[in-house]
């Protein structure tokens, strides 16, 4: 059985750049019609008027904190962001962007 290197559980930002990458995270999930956390995975389902925030965040947040997997998906009207990863170290960061911490 081989065992899979995981990325650290990093963010590669300076302090007050993450705090104001945070709080740009915050502002986006106050928009939100649905935010839940499940097995995991933080879901956040926002209007689609939002997608150039959006997509400008997620690249910034990817680049980042390449520990965590964001995927976007456009359904009808809406966007859904993801956000996982696969080290169970990360999983309050990833309960965060849900609210949840």
């Amino acid at each position: 059985m081989t065992k899979r290197k995981l990325i650290p559980v990093a963010c590669t930002l300076e302090q007050q750049i993450a705090t104001d990458q945070l709080a740009e995270w915050t502002e986006l999930r106050a928009q939100a019609s649905e935010v839940s956390l499940v097995s995991g995975v933080a879901t956040l389902r926002l209007p689609y008027e939002l997608r150039d925030a959006i997509d400008d965040l997620v690249a910034r947040e990817q680049s980042c904190c390449a520990f965590l997997d964001i995927t976007t998906t456009v359904d009808g009207e809406s966007i859904a962001v993801r956000i996982a990863s696969d080290d169970p170290d990360a999983a309050p960061i990833v309960a965060m962007f849900a609210g949840k911490i």
